[in-house]
């Protein structure tokens, strides 16, 4: 129960595994990297779950790059962390997502979220590597609008698939 900090990456952790850890998760978790491994949108689920359970809310670091996560568990994540409203993850600061399978209905999900008030602290979200569109870019400008990532210090948007609109309607 003391554990603060979970380095599970690069392993071939796949989601019904991690369905069975994450309820499990001790509640003085500081840090968790579950890079590299194939959790999937079942397991970002179960993550979501432990989430909305308000066990999580020491997290200050969460990484889930290179996952197979689609846009299924990330609207999973984000509606579970919008349940808890301001409560979700209060302290969280990283949030990687880089490398995985995210469109504009995952991504509009998160941003939703961020908005809605859940990973308040949020100043470190990577998103590189995914297919993030430009409705992704539409959705987070409406975000911004309405104070999410007002912490924000790194924003990692590269390699993904918007054009000029996206960025015109992240501009506005």
């Amino acid at each position: 129960p003391q554990l603060e900090r979970l380095d599970l990456s690069s392993n071939a952790i796949g989601s019904s595994g991690f369905d069975c850890l994450a309820p499990r998760l001790p509640p003085m978790l500081t840090a968790c990297d579950l890079s590299s491994n194939g959790l999937g949108d079942v397991g970002v689920a179960a993550l979501g779950r432990a989430i909305a359970d308000g066990r999580l809310v020491q997290l200050r670091c969460l990484y889930l790059d290179r996952n197979d996560i689609g846009d299924t568990g990330l609207t999973s994540l984000g509606r579970d962390a919008s349940a808890v409203g301001g409560g979700a993850l209060p302290q969280l600061s990283e949030l990687w997502l880089s490398n995985n399978h995210i469109g504009d209905t995952g991504a509009s999900a998160l941003f939703e979220s961020l908005a809605a008030g859940a990973f308040a602290a949020l100043g470190d979200l990577r998103l590189q590597y995914n297919s993030l569109g430009d409705a992704s870019m539409t959705a987070l400008s409406s975000s911004l609008g309405r104070g999410a990532l007002g912490r924000a210090w790194y924003l990692g948007l590269s390699d993904n698939c918007f054009t000029d609109a996206g960025l015109v309607a992240l501009s506005e």
